[in-house]
């Protein structure tokens, strides 16, 4: 049986995995972003690991990225 520390690592890095694997332009962006900012990013409000999504256009408080997702602003950004 796992402790709730080793179940809860094991779910971190699944949802990591899963998060990369549906996320392929956002790295290549990020990637490319890291060779000329430093970290990638400069807003390091909306900046999370292994990378943030990169965002393709918004519409009220819907944000679409540009894997394809559509996410809610929860920050009015």
């Amino acid at each position: 049986m796992q402790t709730p520390t080793t179940a809860a690592r094991t779910t971190l890095d699944a949802l990591m995995e899963e998060y990369v694997a549906c996320h392929p332009r956002s790295r290549a962006l990020y990637e490319r972003a890291c060779q000329a900012l430093p970290g990638g990013d400069t807003r390091t409000t909306v900046y999370f690991r292994p990378f943030p999504p990169y965002i393709e256009r918004g519409d009220g408080c819907r944000m679409y990225d540009v894997d394809g997702h559509v996410l809610l602003d929860l920050l009015a950004n």
